[in-house]
């Protein structure tokens, strides 16, 4: 979709061992040479909020509508 430049840093799945994982929210915190203090990251599922919280990033869930096969409550850090 030729979308490369619409962004600062981009982390493929095969540049990481899992995906989400924290190693790929740190890689691309590098590439961008920011601080885990001055980033945000945007997921759509537990996986990616638990990820980022376990790397030290904060997080915003992205809940749509289409989201609503899973459980809000669930998605919350606890």
């Amino acid at each position: 979709m030729q979308l490369d430049d619409a962004f600062g840093a981009i982390v493929a799945g095969g540049e990481v061992k899992d995906k989400p994982d924290t190693e790929g929210f740190l890689l691309v915190l590098r590439r961008l040479g920011v601080a885990k203090d001055r980033a945000v990251e945007i997921g759509d599922s537990a996986r990616d909020v638990k990820a980022a919280h376990s790397a030290g990033i904060d997080s915003v869930l992205f809940y749509p509508p289409a989201h609503n096969v899973y459980h809000a409550i669930r998605l919350a850090p606890h």
